[in-house]
């Protein structure tokens, strides 16, 4: 995928995606959960429950990955986006109910899922697939994924969340930690950062104009002035939005 999906400034952390599909299907499914009916009961996203609202959706998404391994996949609708941007499809894994995925063109490693929090009809959160990460002893399987809340709803992503956090620089993630990035102000820009986790709220370093997460597959520098950081999962929620049935 590139930047106009939302993830070419990206790429570098999402190169172990590629293994992940292949994992997934080794995973044998005999159902595969409702993501909806499992977060039917969250409601809307709001700032003092994040981690409440995200803990969920988190384990309700690893809930479906870890099922669809031979799981039948249901393209509900496609189409072609412009600029010569691809394929984008939705789909869903039971026979009935909205779409639950999206992904970018057949057998991708770019796809992610869909979740409407307020019960809207309306997409208002997306995770994105960003592949497997392991434990130290390389005896426990983490999966990465971007987490895109559109908080209130006005069809632009204004947070995101990593949860391949390495705050003691092992090259590990850190378990349990997630870095939040924020448009508390709604002009599209970052302007703020924090890492939660055990310990509470620790401010992420600021250098200058950039943010500087510590991440397992090495520092990423988010620039507070670069509108694709938030505007690239912004066409990605819009171009799902769009595409639904």
């Amino acid at each position: 995928m590139d930047a106009s999906h939302g993830r070419g400034w990206s790429r570098g952390l999402v190169a172990v995606g590629v293994t992940s599909l292949a994992l997934m299907a080794c995973a044998g499914a005999r159902s595969v959960p409702d993501l909806g009916a499992a977060t039917s009961g969250l409601g809307p996203y709001r700032a003092e429950r994040r981690l409440a609202v995200y803990g969920a959706v988190d384990d309700a998404v690893k809930g479906l990955y870890g099922s669809l391994g031979g799981a039948r996949r249901e393209v509900v609708k496609a189409v072609d986006l412009p600029d010569g941007a691809g394929r984008l499809e939705l789909a869903r894994f039971r026979s009935e109910g909205p779409p639950v995925q999206f992904a970018f063109g057949k057998d991708t490693q770019d796809f992610g899922f869909l979740l409407d929090l307020d019960g809207d009809g309306k997409v208002d959160y997306l995770v994105f697939n960003g592949g497997p990460l392991f434990d130290k002893a390389f005896t426990k399987m983490h999966w990465m994924n971007y987490h895109w809340i559109d908080t209130d709803r006005d069809g632009r992503v204004d947070v995101f969340v990593f949860n391949a956090v390495d705050l003691d620089g092992d090259h590990f993630y850190d378990e349990g930690v997630t870095a939040w990035l924020y448009d508390r102000n709604q002009d599209g820009l970052v302007d703020d950062a924090e890492y939660l986790g055990p310990f509470g709220s620790r401010p992420v370093e600021r250098q200058g104009d950039d943010f500087v997460l510590r991440l397992a597959l090495g520092e990423k520098r988010v620039p507070v002035k670069d509108a694709d950081v938030l505007g690239g999962p912004t066409r990605v929620l819009q171009r799902v939005q769009a595409a639904m049935p």
